[in-house]
């Protein structure tokens, strides 16, 4: 595999972010990540920091290593690092582009996935806490994916509302600009447009491209599910699992329904059904009569006690898409919500978030409004305490 280089990013606090206390916090945890970006085999006498981020521009899932790592953020003397990945001793062959296990029960998580999860799980044991999963959208490169942990560490680890101890977040090569060639520091529009005129920085993945990562990370977080599930099963036989709640906002709704897809053709959507308290469907950039058509999306929902479409008329990156990227027959479910006369599954309920206070830094502001809006996380926060409010927020 040809890397232009490894990528071996360590990013000073106060130069990430303006409010550099917040991530600072990140280092009192340790959060997990899984991933299909593409990571590279680096000399490393630390059986952890063997594996790193790839430094190619436009990088793509196919690229990968060969689909799937399954790693921990770092901490390199206060300053906050790319992550380290697990060896994945052997585990590489369970995630090709298009798994297929012959039998699903007793796919065990082995290699890197065990001693994440061995790890992951005895840390919330010992601390008597909650999981946290989270997988973004799209355009999130690696400053972004620091910029989501560290509101998520404000507003749910660190929340005396929620019980989390860990955060598990899912990422994948999304970012349009070029994975790791936008600027430290988020120069804005202006230096990737300058960046795009000069031919350093191409504008956006092609469609079949984003179709590939979509697929090839939906198809590997099915094989990890069926390990995940299988894994707390065999140590939590008599019961007292901690809660796992689980965070899929906008474009990663592709990659949730695709994951459902493939388990459907293991025809092992109910080994993982009711493997977490609650899903939260956040500004979902998926259609809006998806419920309706013959999709994995709604069997999706049976991953969780309870599911929540969460969704908000004045979400401007999603009214944006809308016109520029318009959906032939239906607009965007986070947007509008479920089409008319939809009939959603029994355990999912809908809420609508009024917005009325609009920012435009962050430009994604009103469409990360999970993180951003008090009021939002207030009802997220309460939701993951048993309390099932489907009322519309006004925020």
């Amino acid at each position: 595999m040809h890397a232009m280089g490894i990528c071996t990013i360590k990013i000073l606090i106060s130069y990430l972010h303006p409010d550099s206390f917040i991530l600072q916090l990140i280092m009192d945890y340790r959060h997990y990540v899984i991933t299909t970006r593409p990571v590279d085999l680096v000399q490393s006498d630390n059986v952890q920091d063997q594996y790193w981020y790839r430094s190619d521009e436009n990088s793509s899932a196919e690229n990968a290593l060969p689909y799937f790592r399954c790693g921990q953020y770092a901490d390199m003397n206060g300053v906050v690092a790319a992550p380290s990945f697990f060896n994945p001793d052997g585990e590489d062959s369970d995630y090709p582009a298009n798994p297929a296990p012959p039998d699903p029960a007793t796919l065990q998580p082995r290699g890197g996935s065990l001693q994440m999860l061995t790890s992951l799980f005895e840390e919330l044991d010992s601390q008597k806490k909650d999981l946290l999963l989270f997988m973004f959208g799209y355009n999130n490169g690696l400053v972004k994916e620091y910029d989501h942990i560290a509101n998520i560490q404000t507003n749910y680890i660190n929340n005396p509302a929620c019980n989390f101890g860990r955060l598990l977040m899912i990422t994948w090569p999304s970012q349009c600009f070029g994975e790791y060639t936008e600027k430290l520091g988020n120069p804005g529009l202006i230096t990737n447009l300058i960046d795009k005129i000069s031919g350093k920085n191409p504008m956006g993945k092609s469609q079949e491209q984003i179709s590939s990562d979509v697929g090839i990370t939906g198809n590997a977080l099915s094989v990890f599910l069926l390990k995940m599930n299988n894994f707390i099963k065999a140590r939590y036989a008599s019961g007292n699992a901690p809660k796992i709640h689980f965070i899929v906002q906008s474009m990663a709704n592709h990659i949730l329904d695709q994951t459902f897809n493939t388990l459907q053709t293991f025809n092992s959507t109910e080994q993982v059904h009711g493997l977490m308290d609650n899903l939260m469907l956040t500004s979902p950039d998926i259609r809006n009569d998806i419920f309706t058509l013959n999709s994995g999306y709604s069997n999706a929902t049976g991953l969780a006690r309870k599911a929540f479409v969460v969704y908000s008329p004045q979400d401007p990156i999603l009214k944006l898409a809308d016109t520029v990227h318009p959906i032939n027959g239906a607009s965007r479910l986070g947007l509008t919500g479920p089409s008319t006369g939809t009939l959603l599954p029994s355990n999912t309920n809908t809420i609508e978030v009024n917005q009325t206070n609009f920012k435009v830094i962050p430009a994604d502001f009103n469409h990360r409004y999970f993180e951003y809006n008090a009021a939002v996380i207030s009802r997220y926060a309460a939701i993951f305490q048993g309390k099932e409010d489907a009322t519309p927020v006004n925020a």
